[in-house]
Formats: structure tokens, sequence, C-alpha cells
């Protein structure tokens, strides 16, 4: 092979490798994440570029003590919130760090975010609807909106991927 075809084949492995780095953890968090269910609403039902989708709002995303946050802190800040599952098997919010917390016990978990203002950010606030099923969950949606849970599998390293929303009784995988 010439060194040009040898430069080549390289510049297209290295092309490939950050094509597939790119949606590396939520794939990892698909396959090898703890499944969880956590209180939702829907947002925003259309956007004209992206097609038909729901901007979600997790109660998760709206800590009530903002105390770990300083001066300056207000956006892109990476935190680390351990969540514990309440008696009717949705998370909540146990604690908020600003590096990753020791000691968790086996039976809470952790989910990497960033900061948004008074908010936090876990990568998985776009549901994308499917045309086929479009109709059907805008007004599952518009029906139930104090009932609708994401379901997120969230790995070891704290990465969330969305794998479905539950709207009542009904489960729309993702």
């Amino acid at each position: 092979m010439s060194k040009r075809g040898l430069y080549f084949l390289l510049a297209v492995i290295l092309q490939a490798g950050i094509l597939a780095a790119v949606p590396a953890r939520q794939i990892h968090a698909r396959m090898t994440g703890k499944l969880i269910t956590i209180k939702t609403a829907p947002v925003d039902p259309y956007s004209f570029l992206s097609g038909y989708h729901v901007i979600l709002g997790f109660d998760i995303s709206t800590p009530p003590d903002v105390s770990y946050m300083q001066v300056g802190d207000v956006r892109n800040y990476p935190v680390f919130v351990v969540l514990r599952e309440r008696f009717d098997k949705v998370w909540e919010i146990d604690s908020i760090h600003k590096e990753w917390p020791k000691d968790v016990p086996s039976d809470k978990i952790v989910i990497r975010g960033k900061t948004d203002n008074n908010r936090i950010r876990y990568g998985i606030e776009h549901y994308f609807i499917p045309e086929t099923d479009r109709s059907q969950i805008e007004s599952d949606f518009r029906a139930n909106r104090t009932e609708s849970y994401a379901q997120v599998k969230v790995d070891r390293f704290g990465n969330a991927a969305l794998v479905g929303m539950k709207i009542k009784d009904k489960l729309y995988e993702y």
C-alpha cells in the first residue's frame, strides 16, 4: 500500500472513530445500565428542524436546594446527583455533589448532570416521537400530564439513556 493510501485509510478510520464515540456513552448506558423511572412532564411538542418531539422536564431537574452551586457556577458545571427509589418505584434526589460521591449504598444510584442556572440537565431531555405513534402519544401526554414517567437506564459511570416513556399505564419504547 502506498503512503498516500495509508494516510487516506488512517483518516477514514479516525473519522469513523469520532462518529462512533459520540453516542458511545448512551449506548453503554443502554446496554449495561440499571433501569429507573423518573417523574416527568412534557414541555414542548414540536421543533421545525427535528420533527415531533417532547422536551421533558424532570422532578430531578429542579432540586429544591441549590446550595451545591457557588456564585458563577450557573451553566455547564458538572454535578453528580445521588438518587433513591421511593415506595412507588419512582426515583428522586437524595443528594447533589460537585465530585463523584464516595461510598454510595447499593440501593442508590449516581447520575451525571450539568447545571443550567437553577436546573440540572442530564442529556435525556428530548424524546423524539415516532411518526406512526405521534397522535396517540401527543393525546396521551395532554390527557395525563401528571402521570407521565421517563424510563431511563443509568450505567455505573452516571451516564443516562432514555429508553422509553410511561404515560399512565402505557409504555412507549424509545
